[in-house]
């Protein structure tokens, strides 16, 4: 059920921390240490005039899917929803950071794109249908195949040819300088 205000606070667990990131030249500190998690909620956002708009708040991940399941079902215009799960952190510097991640999203535009992918997926194995289809005539083609007294006889013609041309320029040349 959703509510105004975000989710109480859950137990505080101390998480080991990530690889922090090389500190750049405006860095003063980096996080060191265990991170405390101080807050864990879903917040549910429903994108309308070109930018996402907070919805509701919820404590629990089922709630929030399915409040953003009826959120888009129930919309009479073309909209997105998303559920965002947010952890608030705080370092051993009393940083406090805020941590989001999509875990669900529902939109026209994906399901557009859902079929999309499945017409293309179809298109792709027609493709490769048709192109084992070939394949296989290819290879049920018998293939003629060429002895090996074709290519010698090939080869005995062309060096006879050779031959005969080398004789005719050797009479020509012959012809030509008789003294």
């Amino acid at each position: 059920m959703p509510s105004s205000s975000p989710a109480r606070p859950t137990e505080s667990v101390v998480e080991p921390t990530e690889k922090p990131p090389k500190p750049g030249p405006s860095a003063k500190r980096a996080v060191v240490g265990p991170v405390v998690v101080i807050n864990r909620f879903y917040e549910v956002h429903k994108y309308v005039a070109g930018r996402w708009e907070l919805a509701s708040v919820f404590d629990e991940k089922d709630g929030a899917i399915a409040d953003a399941k009826s959120l888009f079902d129930g919309s009479k215009y073309s909209i997105g929803v998303r559920v965002l799960r947010v952890i608030a952190r705080q370092d051993q510097n009393q940083d406090v950071t805020f941590v989001e991640q999509t875990i669900f999203r529902q939109s026209t535009v994906d399901e557009h794109n859902v079929e999309a992918s499945a017409r293309l997926l179809r298109a792709w194995q027609e493709v490769e249908a048709a192109r084992e289809s070939r394949r296989r005539e290819r290879l049920a083609r018998p293939v003629a195949k060429k002895s090996r007294f074709d290519r010698l006889a090939v080869i005995l013609g062309l060096t006879i040819l050779v031959w005969i041309v080398v004789a005719a320029m050797v009479a020509k040349f012959h012809g030509a300088f008789s003294f």
